[in-house]
């Protein structure tokens, strides 16, 4: 069994990395974000960071009043129940991976989506396929892009059972828009071609007109 679950493993991972993915897994993943103290006691604590100091990016000092940035472990029932408390409002899940490089790239559109659509009603979520004992780096990534609305990592991490269990395409970065109903309406994702911020912000510009 380990060696037929190693074997599907390689073939998914090259089937990402030929989707565009950057990188998979890897010993040479690049090190995270330096952190200031008071974000790094915090994410010791219960894995929610509000750095101090501006970050590598060369963005300025958060606000102390900001929203704390955090991160947990979850599966596809508890997910539903995330949808379910975001009736009301249209819903932009953003499906990423640390070792994905154009889902790195991608990730502060969906920052700023968050910010300029907010008050509009929508409502941001983002699915980590990176491994739960990567739960650190995945904070220290978010942390850096202030992402702060609602961010999970899938229980599964990069395997069969996460794409089956949340429903994603074949490759990441991966994205599904819901009404304000709950009703799955957008996938945005295709192995064969590279996802474009325009793309998803007509996606999420039509949602919202629906009112």
């Amino acid at each position: 069994m380990l060696a037929r679950h190693s074997m599907w493993l390689v073939v998914l991972i090259g089937a990402l990395v030929m989707a565009g993915c950057g990188r998979a897994p890897s010993q040479g993943m690049e090190e995270p974000a330096e952190r200031g103290p008071a974000a790094a006691d915090a994410s010791q604590s219960g894995q929610t960071a509000q750095p101090a100091s501006a970050s590598a990016s060369g963005r300025a000092p958060r606000k102390r009043d900001e929203a704390e940035v955090a991160v947990r472990v979850i599966d596809e029932k508890e997910f539903r129940q995330v949808l379910q408390s975001l009736r009301g409002h249209v819903v932009l899940v953003d499906y990423w991976a640390l070792w994905c490089l154009p889902c790195k790239e991608l990730f502060p559109h969906t920052v700023e989506l968050h910010e300029r659509y907010g008050d509009e009603g929508l409502a941001v979520i983002s699915v980590s396929l990176d491994d739960p004992g990567d739960k650190q780096q995945v904070l220290d990534f978010l942390v850096d892009q202030r992402a702060t609305f609602s961010n999970f990592i899938s229980k599964y991490g990069v395997t069969p059972k996460s794409f089956e269990a949340f429903r994603i395409g074949a490759s990441v970065p991966y994205f599904q828009l819901y009404d304000r109903e709950g009703k799955l309406r957008r996938r945005i994702g295709d192995a064969q071609r590279a996802v474009t911020p325009a793309e998803i912000d007509r996606a999420v510009e039509e949602l919202l007109s629906e009112g």
